[in-house]
């Protein structure tokens, strides 16, 4: 990035190089969807990305680079990257750069999927060029087994799918509901024509139609039937795939266990296959599996979002500055002790935190509205435990829904008791140390936009 503001500063921009830069820029408000069809933003960068290329295809690289390191923005990154190694005049550059710019396997497989939706790749097949292949084979060893663990496991990849999946059911339900509301108002219409001869009633109903119809009805219903189509034809990649399109090898412990090969029957062919490693007995003939992370999300998954759990996690410092930012509310809920409080606080204002955090502003005001919560309630439950729970499972016997199968969808069985009172100090003190790190972040994580601002 260093090298985009040292072009800027010393080199005369053309239009073009200012146009591209600006894009960029505005992606830090509003990032486009890159997997629409017929988005005019995406469109239009791509056509100035070509034109670049011709003139600086190395800039383009540096941008991608000052886009992941400065700007923060992932998906306009991956964008650019999966653009360039598509691109002939770009190729050359993507060694220098790729490395630097993929920082997680999910921007590796979000690299590899963009370039299936720029080539229009759809069913199984996956096309991915050499220069990309090459890319990833050198990316890959830089993972480390904590980062393989999180992001490529089975359960990440379902929850991937399940998740596209859901998204198209919704529009697909809001489409039908469209269309059925459209059925009702030409059948209301029809009827008013009823007892009119069949010429006259043909000319009133194109009338009426033209009249009362507004203009933009069937192209929204166009334009959310081509975002069923984009989401059909989205490939979601799972780490599997990525290793045997790329003919990734190592590491290879590592690659075998995404593979899901099975550990060696004896030492002998172990050593052949990992020469400095020593054998384990007792994995022989047993499928391979990546470890699995112990992070705050396992922690708190296997032991469930308690004051105990939270409190330990917290003064063992294994809870990231987002995710604590993230998780206010429950610390509170939890009722986590307020020497705990205390560490929560000094952490979240501290200026260093929040400057290596790269958090913008609004992320803080988040944290805020995630403070508006009914300590009179909670005081109540922590108070008399048993007969909260009691009057929580009546009410929640009504809320038991049927699924669209038959099936039963019982509500939530776990309810908050807090570990100790909360007081309204405690919520004051989050807010003061809120404000305090805003106005950090705001010095510390935004630059300044140069010239004149009209408000």
């Amino acid at each position: 990035f260093e090298m985009v503001e040292e072009k800027l500063a010393t080199q005369p921009i053309d239009d073009l190089h200012e146009r591209v830069l600006n894009m960029v820029a505005t992606c830090m408000i509003r990032e486009p969807k890159y997997y629409e069809s017929a988005n005019n933003r995406v469109e239009s960068l791509k056509e100035n990305l070509e034109k670049l290329a011709e003139v600086d295809p190395e800039f383009i690289l540096q941008m991608a680079l000052y886009m992941r390191e400065e700007l923060n923005l992932r998906a306009s990154t991956n964008y650019i990257l999966a653009y360039c190694t598509m691109n002939k005049k770009t190729v050359p550059f993507v060694k220098t750069y790729f490395n630097a710019c993929v920082r997680l396997p999910t921007d590796l497989g979000e690299v590899i999927e963009m370039v299936q939706h720029l080539k229009g790749v759809k069913g199984k097949k996956t096309e991915v060029s050499t220069c990309l292949k090459h890319a990833a084979k050198r990316k890959f060893p830089e993972f480390n087994i904590y980062q393989l663990g999180k992001y490529c496991s089975d359960n990440k990849r379902k929850r991937e799918v399940n998740k596209l999946s859901k998204e198209k059911k919704k529009k697909q339900k809001k489409l039908e509901e469209k269309l059925k509301k459209e059925e009702e108002k030409n059948k209301k219409k029809k009827s008013k024509y009823v007892e009119v001869k069949e010429e006259v009633k043909e000319e009133k109903m194109e009338e009426s139609v033209k009249e009362e119809k507004p203009e933009d009805e069937g192209n929204q219903i166009s334009q959310e039937t081509k975002e069923i189509e984009d989401i059909e034809k989205r490939k979601k990649l799972d780490m599997k795939t990525i290793i045997r399109v790329c003919h990734i090898a190592e590491p290879k412990m590592e690659v075998l266990s995404i593979l899901g090969k099975r550990y060696p029957q004896d030492e002998e062919s172990f050593k052949k296959e990992f020469p400095s490693k020593e054998f384990e007995k007792e994995r022989a003939g047993k499928r391979l599996k990546l470890p699995i992370p112990v992070t705050w999300e396992t922690e708190i998954s296997a032991k469930g979002s308690n004051a105990n759990n939270w409190e330990k996690l917290i003064k063992e410092n294994q809870i990231p500055y987002m995710a604590m930012l993230r998780n206010i509310r429950n610390f509170i809920t939890a009722g986590i002790s307020e020497e705990v409080h205390q560490i929560v606080w000094d952490k979240i204002s501290e200026p260093n935190a929040v400057a290596n955090s790269r958090q913008f502003p609004f992320r803080y005001l988040s944290a805020f509205e995630a403070l508006e919560i009914n300590i009179d309630e909670l005081n109540e439950r922590q108070k008399n435990p048993e007969e909260s729970k009691k009057k929580w499972k009546e009410g929640q016997k009504s809320k038991v829904k049927f699924g669209p199968k038959g099936n039963i969808i019982y509500p939530s069985r776990n309810l908050k008791i807090p570990k100790h009172p909360i007081t309204q100090k405690i919520i004051e003190n989050y807010k003061m140390a809120l404000d305090e790190a805003i106005k950090i972040a705001t010095l510390k994580n935004i630059s300044p936009i140069q010239g004149k601002t009209v408000v």
